[in-house]
């Protein structure tokens, strides 16, 4: 069975991506014209933060080779590579979005 090699002084689940924040807001008001027909006004807006999601980082922190049967560890992050952003905001809510409308019920 294969054994598995961790990088020394480093615990399992030491690392954590980073928070997600997305916030969505909806304002709305309903006036009565008459008996049967209301009217609404109604403002939307998406990503009210418009904040930097990062969603991937780069996960290597070391590397494991063998060199003539034995192990040798080579270190990522002592050049920075650990821990850089590699992708941020991959979905369509990216740039804040403010919408208006307006209904009536009928």
């Amino acid at each position: 069975m294969p054994r598995l090699v961790r990088a020394p002084l480093i615990e399992r689940n030491a690392f954590r991506q980073p928070s997600t924040s997305v916030l969505d807001a909806r304002l709305s008001k309903r006036f009565t014209v008459r008996e049967n027909y209301q009217f609404e006004l109604l403002a939307e807006s998406f990503n009210v933060l418009n904040y930097q999601n990062v969603t991937a980082v780069n996960t290597l922190a070391y590397s494991i080779s063998t060199v003539n049967g034995v192990n040798m560890m080579s270190a990522n992050a002592a050049n920075g590579v650990f821990g850089a952003k590699t992708n941020s905001n991959n979905n369509i809510y990216t740039p804040r979005q403010i919408q208006l409308g307006a209904r009536l019920h009928f």
